[in-house]
């Protein structure tokens, strides 16, 4: 299988479906069950489930959660393709105990196969200033109604006459508009602006405390 993906900083499409620390790309003989690895191939048996005799999926095995990644410019617009295709058992593998299927199957078995995508696993998100990876998401203010259709308030529990910078990203890390004033003046403009034009999905408001010297970051869903 492979997660291909182009644009700027890229040499035509690279393959980022690779087993962790290495430039192998993921695949039916590269991650396989404990012994069965192809000679001269590394084991990485570690990665592999045995689902022979569970009740997951109709495979019999399958990997571990693997993540693909790829630094890409905010902004910037990419492709990206996955696919997956057919194995093919080798003549050297393990065959199984004779069946009367076995002798209408031409040549070699096949082994299916297939691609799971983490729910919300195809995202973005920036290690800069804007400062969205989820992990800093832990913010002192509060966005109500979240999620939001036409417009939202925010709820901080600093000073009223604190001067504030607000700035909202999109998931790419593109600033959308910025205002400066305290809490109230912000909510004055925020309660007349209309963001019913914005796509729906994930956006990110950035809130800088100029009196405080503090940075808070908050996720945002759009209906």
């Amino acid at each position: 299988m492979g997660i291909f993906i182009s644009g700027p900083g890229f040499n035509g499409s690279e393959n980022i479906a690779l087993i962790p620390g290495t430039t192998i790309p993921v695949g039916i003989n590269t991650i396989t069950p404990p012994g069965w690895h192809c000679p001269g191939m590394p084991d990485y048996s570690e990665y592999y489930i045995d689902n022979s005799m569970g009740q997951n999926v109709i495979f019999n095995g399958f990997t571990t959660v693997l993540t693909a990644k790829a630094a890409v410019i905010p902004g910037a617009t990419y492709r990206i393709r996955i696919g997956v295709a057919e194995g093919a058992r080798h003549e050297n593998d393990p065959w199984p105990s004779p069946s009367p299927s076995i002798d209408i199957i031409p040549d070699l078995l096949l082994y299916d196969s297939a691609i799971f995508i983490k729910n919300g696993g195809l995202r973005s998100w920036s290690d800069s200033s804007v400062a969205i990876h989820e992990k800093e998401m832990e913010a002192s203010v509060s966005i109500y109604p979240n999620p939001f259709s036409h417009n939202f308030l925010i709820k901080s529990p600093n000073n009223s006459s604190d001067l504030l910078e607000v700035y909202l990203y999109n998931v790419l890390g593109k600033e959308l508009f910025s205002l400066k004033g305290s809490i109230h003046e912000i909510n004055g403009v925020l309660e007349n602006k209309d963001f019913s034009g914005l796509s729906s999905g994930i956006y990110f408001l950035k809130v800088n405390n100029l009196a405080e010297s503090t940075v808070d970051n908050t996720k945002l869903i759009k209906r």
